[in-house]
C-alpha cells in the first residue's frame, strides 16, 4: 500500500572466547571461553490505513545455541525467542466535541525465557514467564479548551493490567522488573 511500509532483517551473532570474570582470594581475573549463536529475523509494518487509523506491528523469532553444550542446555530460549508488538492509534471525527481526539492502543508479547549464567543454561526453574502488557492513550488538542492551535494535552496508562514480568536480563541473578502501572500526563506543542 502507498502509505504503508514493511522492513525484514534476518541475523547471526556468533560470538567466540567472551570474557568471563573470575574472583579468586581478593583478585579478579578474566578468561576467555565459551561459544553462543543467536540467530533470528524481525519484520515490521507501519504506516496508514486510513486518513485516520495508524497502526504498527513488530514481530521478531530468536534461537539461541551454546555451542560449548549439548541436549536442552546446548539449545535454550535465553532470551525470549518469540516477540511482537502492536500499536495503533485513531483520530476520532464526526461530531465537533471529539473532532482530531486521538485514541490510541498498543499490546506488547515476549515468550518465556530461561534465566543463564554467562550464557550457559542453569535449570528448569529459572526461568522468567512470557508476558502480555497493554498500553492506552488519548491526544486531545489544546483548541477544546479554548488553547492554542499545535498544543495537544495526552494522558495515557503503560501496563494498563499492572503485569508483572521481566522486561530484561542479563544473567538470572541480573534482571529488571517492567515498570508497573504507569500513568502519563503530558502537554506538547510547537513553538
Amino acid at each position: 500500500l502507498e502509505k504503508l511500509w514493511l522492513s525484514a532483517s534476518y541475523f547471526d551473532i556468533d560470538q567466540e572466547n567472551t570474557p568471563v570474570a573470575e574472583t579468586v582470594g581478593s583478585e579478579t581475573f578474566y578468561r576467555f571461553e565459551g561459544h553462543n549463536q543467536s540467530r533470528g529475523v524481525e519484520f515490521s509494518l507501519s504506516g496508514d490505513i486510513t486518513e485516520n487509523w495508524t497502526a504498527m506491528a513488530m514481530y521478531a523469532f530468536t534461537k539461541y545455541e551454546d555451542k560449548t553444550a549439548s541436549g536442552k542446555a546446548g539449545s535454550f530460549a535465553r532470551f525470549p525467542r518469540h516477540a511482537a508488538t502492536l500499536s495503533t492509534s485513531y483520530r476520532l471525527h464526526g461530531w465537533d466535541w471529539i473532532e482530531d481526539v486521538v485514541v490510541g492502543f498498543g499490546y506488547r508479547y515476549k515468550s518465556m525465557a530461561y534465566g543463564c549464567m554467562r550464557g550457559s543454561y542453569q535449570y528448569e526453574e529459572v526461568r522468567f514467564d512470557s508476558s502480555h502488557v497493554f498500553d492506552v492513550n488519548v491526544t486531545v488538542p489544546l483548541t477544546k479548551f479554548g488553547g492554542p492551535e499545535d498544543w495537544y494535552l495526552t494522558l495515557g496508562v503503560r501496563n494498563l493490567f499492572d503485569e508483572d514480568y521481566i522486561d530484561t536480563s542479563r544473567h538470572w541473578y541480573e534482571c529488571f522488573a517492567g515498570d508497573p502501572r504507569t500513568f502519563e500526563i503530558g502537554i506538547r506543542g510547537k513553538f
